[in-house]
């Protein structure tokens, strides 16, 4: 968390309390150290979250230039989550320089009313042309709403079209009504499947990033869905202590507990029994669901609080997964996202999809 500062007020962020605080660069510095000269991984990923992260652009770019500096060996991977709105001369300057090593994933909803309904009217003063310019096809993070899930393919589509890769996301902490708002979710759906069959050289969108091969009875290490937070996922706060993923450092207001987040990270090596005792226990679909431990403990109070309005929008978006593989497997050389796959692979998928519209 380079930053706890924001210049925008979207409607649905689930951040509260924001202040002026940024990162404490000795102590991220110290904690990275530990991290990264650690050999228990082959590969690192960090990624810096705010607030907005181009507000700290100066301590950032220091952190990245120590890593860059001092661990020439290492397997790393550097990203940030920006709102695209703050690109000062001397943060271009630097991106276009480190873009091989440096990746921007901007949050963006999808045409301008879409985004701007949201999203503090801010569509005009992103900088889509600059960050297009240096990327080849740049992630664009849509938070889904009940505002714009009406128009999510076209969304969708839009910014695929101008240049980017989108990847929707359903809103946390949003109150849906799910007798009204699933259909219209699954029918934007069936829209997107639509979408990527006919454009056969389109790699798949990762809202369609489903681990069908998991469902097939012959697969035999299916597991559970289980994200990583606590275990190969961890963040630090801008003082440097540590919690299981952002999501728990949501609320700025609240006190760290160093007490209580140990007792949290110890539930989380032990995730195992989760899936044994709670109502996902009984859930066809947890083999490639993970909750939100995060959201259900700032939100609800309770790290396994399930939020169920999410489970029906995974559920939906299982099945029609299952029903787009269903309709391309048939011709699965012909497709960008399929044709690399091998036979046994491909029984894999194609006994999961059977598996999960058995049930349908």
């Amino acid at each position: 968390m380079i930053t706890n500062n924001c210049n925008l007020k979207c409607s649905y962020c689930y951040e509260t309390g924001k202040h002026l605080a940024s990162a404490n660069v000795r102590a991220i510095k110290k904690v990275l150290f530990e991290e990264l000269s650690s050999n228990e991984y082959q590969r690192y990923v960090i990624s810096f979250h705010g607030g907005e992260p181009f507000l700290a652009f100066l301590e950032m770019r220091e952190i990245c230039e120590w890593v860059w500096g001092n661990f020439t060996k290492k397997n790393i991977v550097i990203n940030t989550t920006t709102n695209g709105t703050v690109m000062k001369p001397e943060i271009k300057e630097w991106l276009a320089v480190n873009k091989h090593r440096f990746q921007i994933i901007l949050s963006i909803d999808g045409k301008a009313e879409a985004h701007n309904a949201n999203r503090d009217n801010s569509f005009d003063r992103i900088d889509k042309e600059f960050i297009l310019s240096i990327y080849d096809r740049p992630n664009a993070k849509m938070t889904v709403t009940r505002d714009n899930l009406p128009n999510l393919y076209e969304n969708v589509r839009y910014l695929y079209d101008l240049g980017f890769y989108p990847d929707p996301v359903i809103a946390a902490g949003v109150e849906w009504q799910l007798e009204h708002d699933l259909s219209i979710f699954e029918q934007q759906m069936q829209k997107l499947a639509t979408f990527y069959l006919e454009n056969k050289g389109f790699i798949l969108g990762s809202i369609f990033n489903i681990p069908i091969h998991k469902y097939s009875p012959l697969f035999r290490t299916r597991g559970d869905g289980f994200c990583g937070t606590g275990q190969t996922t961890i963040a630090y706060d801008v003082y440097g202590n540590k919690y299981p993923c952002q999501t728990f450092i949501a609320d700025l207001n609240r006190p760290y507990d160093k007490q209580e987040i140990d007792n949290i990270f110890c539930k989380l090596q032990n995730i195992g029994e989760y899936y044994t005792s709670s109502p996902c226990k009984n859930c066809r679909f947890s083999i490639s669901c993970s909750p939100c431990f995060g959201m259900n403990y700032i939100r609800r109070g309770n790290l396994y609080a399930l939020d169920t309005d999410k489970c029906a929008f995974v559920r939906s978006t299982i099945v029609a997964t299952a029903k787009l593989y269903a309709r391309a497997l048939p011709n699965y050389q012909e497709y960008a996202w399929l044709k690399n796959k091998t036979e046994r692979q491909i029984m894999h998928l194609a006994l999961g999809v059977k598996q999960i519209l058995n049930n349908e």
